[in-house]
Order: structure tokens, then sequence, then C-alpha cells
């Protein structure tokens, strides 16, 4: 119902694929910046193609690569051997505040259950320490921890190292909730909190990331309202309290998982994300498996016109009004725009057409009168 609702409704973004340079046949995610220019991310890299039999340990496990972008794409990854093990699936990687120390997952099977746990490791000039598990309060024998967001924020009046991370841990409402827990001095997790019901449900939430500038945090649930899979979810707030909940929209949201909400940390309108809808690199069906994404949220470009006389002032007739599509501000382009134009005094819409980029829009309006002009993506 959500979704039919809503269909008409769409974020101001562009989400486009990192290519095959970065995604491959299977599963990529947990993509992580570094800085502007290397980015750090999870995938099974293979020459051959492989099926994967999740009973079956001898089978390759998902590891942590690097990327930069150089000669406007990102180019062919490479493995950091100094934190991958040979003998679990690592990924969702996340720097703390100070660079010093990065937080990632190892998971294994155990029982026929995936168990995920947090390890960090020291941030060195030549690489990664030894990865050594996360001591504290959050991993759990039996329950699984992991999506770590490591961020400097406010918790009972003072800063703090704050890791929020998914968790199936007692006290959880059903399945994954998302967890926030203070990092102490010596790189201790003190007992975790629950992020609190607006954000948890008796499904799954995972994925978290904290904007602490202005106080949103983002995750993705396959419980609340949303297109269909995991959608990408926003709520202000803090520390366990709540409130506004939003659904992200198309295009960051389609009808299948869409995971990893990451904007980047100087431009909050820039960022990644990971999704399995069709358009991907997969191999075995069109959305077997995850690519990871980049989107640019982009603010409607708004034109006030006025139809008068240039020279004069005076009175015209009806006019036609030209707009040139190709020439709009935009840094990439979807296939068509939707215009809308409002009468200024009026407030009130008065036409409204869509236009593909390879032809000029047209509209007759009145003379000596003010117009909006509001053109929207339609992905």
């Amino acid at each position: 119902e959500f979704a039919l609702n809503n269909k008409d409704r769409f974020k101001n973004a562009y989400v486009s694929n990192l290519g095959s340079n970065v995604n491959s046949a299977y599963s990529d995610f947990s993509p992580v910046l570094e800085n502007d220019s290397t980015l750090l991310f999870s995938s099974i890299r293979k020459d051959s193609v492989i099926l994967l039999n999740y009973g079956d340990q001898n089978f390759d496990h998902t590891k942590i690569y690097t990327t930069t972008f150089s000669d406007n794409l990102w180019q062919k990854p490479t493995l950091k051997k100094d934190i991958n093990s040979k003998f679990e699936h690592n990924g969702n990687g996340s720097y703390s505040p100070d660079g010093k120390r990065f937080y990632f997952t190892r998971c294994r099977k155990v029982k026929g259950q995936s168990i995920c746990q947090i390890f960090v490791s020291n941030v060195t000039k030549i690489g990664f320490s030894k990865p050594r598990k996360l001591e504290g309060h959050v991993n759990h024998a039996g329950h699984s921890s992991t999506h770590p967001f490591s961020v400097k924020t406010t918790i009972d009046k003072a800063e703090h190292e704050v890791l929020f991370f998914a968790s199936n841990i007692r006290g959880s409402n059903g399945g994954m909730d998302i967890w926030y827990s203070a990092i102490d001095a010596n790189g201790k997790a003190a007992q975790p909190i629950n992020c609190g019901h607006t954000v948890n449900t008796s499904r799954d939430e995972i994925t978290p990331y904290y904007d602490s500038e202005n106080n949103i945090l983002y995750f993705s649930s396959n419980a609340h309202f949303g297109f269909g899979g995991f959608d990408v979810f926003r709520t202000h707030g803090s520390n366990n309290k709540y409130d506004n909940l939003e659904n992200m929209l198309e295009p960051i949201n389609s009808s299948l998982d869409d995971v990893y909400y990451r904007p980047m940390n100087k431009d909050k309108f820039k960022g990644h994300l990971v999704s399995n809808r069709p358009g991907s690199m997969a191999l075995l069906s069109p959305t077997c498996c995850d690519d990871i994404y980049s989107f640019v949220s982009v603010q409607p470009t708004i034109m006030v016109l006025e139809v008068s006389d240039a020279l004069t002032g005076a009175a015209l007739k009806d006019v036609q009004l030209k707009i040139s599509v190709k020439s709009l501000p935009y840094k990439q382009m979807p296939d068509s725009l939707l215009f809308s134009i409002s009468d200024e005094a009026m407030d009130k819409m008065v036409a409204k057409t869509d236009t593909s980029l390879l032809e000029n829009l047209y509209m007759s309006k009145k003379p000596n009168k003010f117009y909006v002009l509001d053109s929207k993506n339609i992905i």
C-alpha cells in the first residue's frame, strides 16, 4: 500500500552503479570512505564462476578490498591483506572519528546460523595492526553483532566516541535491532543501549549511520512502511529518543533491498548505498546479489519568470516560454524532467508537463505575471 501511495513521490537524487571495477558478479557491500578518493568495501573476487554453498566451509569468504578514484573512475581493487581472515567473512568497516581505529566484523556459520562479532584494528603508518575482538559488552556468545558505525556525539551532556551497531542480543525487539555503546578511553565498549521503538521493530533493522551534526539516524528496515525488502529510513533524535521517522523514497529505495546508506562526511548530498535492484552486475539472476551505488542529491532548479516586453515592460499578448532543457545545471541527467509552473501571486500550480532532454519545452502563459518554474528529475 505504501509503495502504491508513494509511486509518484521521489527524492531529488541520482543513483548510479559504481561499475565493473568495483562490483563483481557476486555481492559487493559495506562501502566506507577512507578519504575522498579511497574506498574500502567487501566482496568475493573470482576469475571463474563459483556457486556459493553456505553449508560448505570451503567456499570463498568475503574479504575487505580497497579502490582509488582516478581518471574519473574507480580503479581495480586490491586486497587489504593485513586485516582479512581466510576462514571467516570480513566486512562492515568503520573508522573511529579520530581515524586511529578501524572497526569491522567477522562472521562464520555456527550450527547453520551466521554469527558475527565486531573486531577492531589500530591504524598505523603502514596499514592495520593485528585485529582483535572488541572488548567490553558489544559481543555476546551465540548472538550476532555487526554493522558497526563509529561517531563522536553527546551522551549525558558529554562528548564520547559512540559505536552504533546492529545486533540480536538479549533485549532486542525480535530480530536485529540498532544499538549504541560508548567507547571509553581504553577502547572498551560500555553496556549497549537499544535505540528504542521508533527505530526498532519485531523484524530487522540494520546498517546504521548517525549524522551527529544534524542529529539524524539513518538505517535500513524490512518492517517499517516501504517499497519492499529493506528500505532506507531516517529519524531525528539522539541516544534512544527518536521521532519523525521518514522513508527516504525512490530512487534511494527500490522494491528490493537497499542498505548501507552512507553520506560523505563533508558533503551530505553525496554518498554510497548498497542494493540488489535490477541493473546490478549479478551473475545468477538480475537481483541475486548486492552492488555498491553512488548517489547525488540535487535541489530542484527553480526560476522565477516574468512575461512582459523586455524593452518597454508593456503588456504582451499570450507568449510562449521557451526552455532549453539541456542547459539546466545538472551534473548527471535523468531520462526526462518534470516541470511545473505556478502563479507566484496565488501560489497555485497552473501547468505541469514532462519532457525528454533532447527537446525544447514550450508553454503558453498570460502576460504581465510572475511564474515560478520548478523542475524535478524522473528516474
